[in-house]
C-alpha cells in the first residue's frame, strides 16, 4: 500500500500457527524503488527466530541481526512520523525494533518523481506467511 499520511500506523497481524519459514524469511518493508527500502524480517534458527533489519539507502546496505524472539512472531509494525519510522516485530510476550530516519525513504532525498513509500509485506525463499489481518490508521483494510 501506499503510504498516505506522514503520520500513521502500518500493522499486520499474522497467524503464527499457519505461517512457516520453512528456510526462507518474511516481514513488512517500505521503499521507494530497489535501492532505497528498509524492512525487518525474521529467519528461523535453532532456537527460535532472529530479527533482522535489511535496509539500503542509496549504495549503503545494511542487513544485521538486531535481536531473537523465542517464539513465532504474532505482528509486525511500521509507525510513521514526519521525522522517523519504526520497524517492529512481537511475539506476545517479546518486541523487536529499529528506528530510521524518514527521509531516507522520501522522495526528497532520492529526487523521485513518484508519490511516496509503498508499504507492505513480503515472504521470500520459500516462506509462507499467512495474514489474520492488516490496519492502517486504526481502519480495517
Amino acid at each position: 500500500m501506499r503510504q498516505t499520511e506522514h503520520e500513521e500506523v502500518f500493522e499486520v497481524k499474522i497467524n503464527d500457527k499457519k505461517s512457516n519459514l520453512n528456510a526462507g524469511s518474511f516481514g513488512i518493508a517500505s521503499l521507494i524503488d530497489v535501492e532505497n527500502h528498509a524492512a525487518i524480517m525474521i529467519r528461523k534458527d535453532n532456537h527460535g527466530f532472529d530479527v533482522y533489519r535489511d535496509q539500503q539507502i542509496a549504495d549503503i546496505k545494511l542487513n544485521e541481526k538486531i535481536g531473537h524472539l523465542n517464539k513465532m512472531p504474532v505482528s509486525f509494525k511500521l509507525i510513521n512520523t514526519k521525522e522517523t519510522k519504526t520497524f517492529s516485530v512481537d511475539d506476545g510476550e517479546k518486541e523487536v525494533s529499529f528506528t530510521t530516519n524518514a527521509i531516507h525513504l522520501s522522495n526528497q532525498a532520492i529526487a523521485a518523481l513518484n508519490t511516496g513509500d509503498i508499504e507492505g509485506i513480503y515472504a521470500r525463499n520459500g516462506a509462507i506467511m499467512v495474514v489474520d489481518k492488516v490496519k492502517r490508521k486504526g481502519t480495517n483494510l
